[in-house]
């Protein structure tokens, strides 16, 4: 170059030929260079290493990704609570027909992966895609995994395990479970919309006494459809809004026992 720095092409044949690379991995956007390179190589008497070349990723909407797009890189996801392990299913998958898939290790997860497998086309990177699978993830995972987390909680003793097992299927990072401990420990200012308000009123006169089991969601709700008309969604929503102000969530058979077992400790 004029300012005295080696061109880039020629300086990575020399770096790649002195040091004995073998194989090469590196984005689509290098195909280019690659046929100068390989015929660079070749005139100065070398052998041209195995050239594989990957998809780009880009952003939801196709844009380029860059730094300053910090929830995708590795750190911003990692600080957004998205496990190891479900960045590495992810990206072992991206790019290809595969469907993610969770191991116990890395090294399992490394066992199956082929660079043949993947497309040169530019990829899409969803960061809600992360979020979804990582939910999945969490959701399969033993009380173990999650043990440290819950600890920090306060929960008493003896009850850290059924809470797991309530709402494990329901949270998409493990900081999510600070918001259902809370929920079942002290409550919600419950969330009625106008048009239910004398609804929820007469449920909640039909609400059998304590204590609850896993059939009380069930008896109570029939009960309520029987006085009411209610069916459906429009029966069950406005009880879980007013119970957790959450429209989603744990089941509520499960739920409802378990939030009358902590508060009674």
């Amino acid at each position: 170059r004029a300012d005295g720095q080696f061109l880039y092409t020629h300086a990575s044949v020399v770096d790649d030929l002195d040091m004995a690379i073998t194989h090469v991995v590196r984005g689509a956007d290098h195909i280019t260079n690659t046929a100068a390179q390989v015929q660079i190589m070749r005139q100065l008497g070398g052998e041209p290493p195995s050239f594989v070349h990957h998809s780009l990723l880009t952003r939801a909407d196709g844009g380029p990704l860059a730094k300053r797009d910090g929830a995708n890189s590795i750190r911003g996801m990692r600080a957004e609570g998205i496990e190891p392990m479900t960045i590495l299913a992810m990206l072992a998958s991206v790019g290809t027909s595969h469907q993610p898939r969770f191991e116990a290790a890395a090294a399992d997860l490394a066992g199956e992966f082929s660079l043949s497998a993947f497309s040169p086309t530019p990829t899409r990177i969803d960061e809600s895609e992360f979020r979804r699978l990582n939910a999945k993830y969490l959701a399969g995972l033993s009380f173990d995994y999650a043990a440290s987390s819950i600890g920090e909680l306060g929960i008493p003793r003896g009850l850290e395990q059924a809470f797991w097992g309530v709402v494990r299927e329901n949270i998409s990072r493990l900081d999510d479970l600070k918001d259902w401990w809370s929920i079942c420990k002290d409550g919600v200012d419950p969330v009625v919309r106008p048009e239910d308000r004398d609804f929820v009123n007469s449920a909640m006169r039909l609400l059998p006494a304590p204590p609850f089991d896993e059939s009380t969601w069930k008896t109570w709700t029939r009960k309520v459809s029987e006085v009411t008309g209610r069916r459906g969604k429009s029966l069950f929503m406005p009880l879980r809004l007013a119970l957790t102000g959450r429209s989603k969530g744990p089941g509520m058979g499960e739920l409802m026992p378990f939030m009358q077992t902590v508060r009674r400790n």
